[in-house]
């Protein structure tokens, strides 16, 4: 982290409720997420950060998650850095709100397959117990990897929004069980009801 890259309002991407996404000032592979000035255990970075390093120790998958690379200097702080979710053509990927609302205005085809790729997504996290807790729609890319092959990517809302009950999450396992699963019968549920509003 001894590099302090320079980050300016014309690389912003993104602003959310707890951070900035900026584009990579010298890799625009990659995003840089910047946590806005709050107490320490609300801290979205250092929440996730700690989970991507859990994740790694216990060889977890991380097929349908974004990449992360950990913290770099910047000058507004400690970013940390990931993957930018891209098609294969080079555009970013559509938030799953995107692609759906393309949908229904009749400006994009549907795959027919969005189901499938819902059960997948849901079967992943059930599988490697993932923390996904801010389960929006908006939080999920469909990514087309190559011509008509799609999966869907969280690319944020993983580990939790309050370090402390985070913790919990992390290491009761029972309590973790229940939250992944609750978590994910809301995802699931917000899908079919976004897909019959369409």
């Amino acid at each position: 982290m001894s590099e302090t890259l320079i980050l300016t309002k014309d690389l912003i991407v993104a602003k959310g409720s707890g951070r900035v996404c900026y584009n990579h000032p010298k890799d625009f592979s990659k995003i840089i997420k910047i946590a806005y000035p709050q107490v320490f255990y609300k801290n979205q970075n250092q929440i996730e950060n700690i989970y991507y390093n859990y994740l790694k120790k216990h060889n977890i998958s991380t097929t349908h998650i974004v990449k992360c690379y950990g913290y770099i200097n910047t000058n507004l702080g400690k970013g940390l850095i990931f993957d930018k979710v891209c098609d294969y053509t080079g555009d970013i990927s559509l938030s799953f709100t995107q692609y759906l609302d393309k949908v229904k205005n009749g400006s994009r085809v549907s795959l027919k397959n969005e189901e499938s790729l819902v059960k997948e997504l849901e079967k992943y996290i059930l599988e490697n117990n993932i923390l996904f807790v801010d389960i929006s729609l908006k939080n999920v890319l469909l990514c087309e990897y190559e011509q008509g092959k799609y999966k869907l990517i969280i690319i944020d809302g993983l580990g939790g929004t309050v370090l402390p009950r985070f913790i919990i999450q992390l290491f009761i396992k029972p309590y973790q069980r229940y939250k992944i699963k609750k978590m994910c019968k809301v995802f699931v549920n917000k899908f079919y009801s976004r897909l019959k509003n369409r």
